[in-house]
């Protein structure tokens, strides 16, 4: 195999780096709970402002209850967003600090027999058949192993653009097309 099969990078994550993962990680489900809660407590709430305005304020604005209960639940959902952010930091935070080899420097060589992830003292091979799936955003790549497991590849690891294309040749080689989304 030459060299110009070849791609090598290396770095070390960075708390941001981990952060930016389990936001892209966890946006589907951020989305799903959002709109979950919007959902549900609309109709809560309205059931909520037709007793109060029926029965405590005998008045029948039925506009407004309905306005009231969207508005309620659009806090609720915005405020839930909000608890989700932070939960996401304090996740990212803990695995950051408690991870050891997360905070080493890691080179990856990408070649057409496969990933190999070298960190100080461990060296873990994955063939192209081990990824499930690679998603590129602004700041990197992901190259998801398992369901919960990825590759985290930042783009300022590579040093040139010249690598970053030749990483999506070597991909694009060795991967199917339905398991990549680039930019």
């Amino acid at each position: 195999m030459n060299n110009s099969e070849n791609v090598s990078v290396r770095g070390t994550l960075s708390f941001e780096d981990i952060k930016e993962f389990q936001i892209h990680h966890l946006k589907f489900l951020g989305i799903i709970a959002f709109i979950t809660i919007f959902v549900l407590f609309t109709p809560l709430l309205f059931i909520a402002m037709r007793i109060i305005f029926l029965d405590i304020l005998r008045v029948n604005l039925l506009f407004i209850q309905v306005v009231l209960a969207l508005i309620l639940s659009l806090i609720a959902a915005t405020l839930m967003y909000f608890w989700f952010r932070l939960v996401i930091r304090f996740r990212s935070t803990s695995e950051y600090k408690s991870d050891q080899q997360i905070r080493s420097e890691v080179i990856y060589t990408f070649c057409d027999d496969g990933i190999n992830q070298k960190r100080s003292n461990s060296n873990i091979y994955y063939e192209w058949d081990d990824v499930i799936s690679i998603y590129e955003h602004q700041n990197m790549y992901l190259l998801y192993v398992s369901k919960f497991k990825a590759i985290i590849l930042p783009k300022r690891f590579f040093e040139t653009e010249d690598q970053k294309e030749l990483f999506k040749q070597v991909v694009c080689k060795n991967i199917t097309t339905q398991k990549t989304k680039w930019l």
